[in-house]
């Protein structure tokens, strides 16, 4: 998880599934701070990982950029 003032927000291995990526992928932008997000391990397919990324190759209106994801052991159709 996220800590205090941190740049790093680790939601891997928690079975999340998809309905909680396109959620997370509405909110990413609001994270100004955030450098490096893992979302390994979630069950996520085709549809949840498109939400996440869609949202981190947005413009962000902060000066900030993601440095680092990790998408890896979920499911591509």
């Amino acid at each position: 998880m996220r800590e205090a003032g941190g740049d790093a927000l680790d939601l891997s291995h928690r079975a999340y599934g998809d309905e909680m990526a396109v959620l997370l992928g509405g909110i990413i932008n609001d994270l100004p701070d955030l450098r490096r997000l893992s979302c390994k391990d979630n069950r996520l397919s085709d549809r949840g990982i498109s939400a996440v990324l869609g949202a981190v190759c947005a413009p962000r209106e902060a000066p900030g950029r993601l440095e680092a994801l990790d998408m890896g052991s979920n499911k591509l159709d």
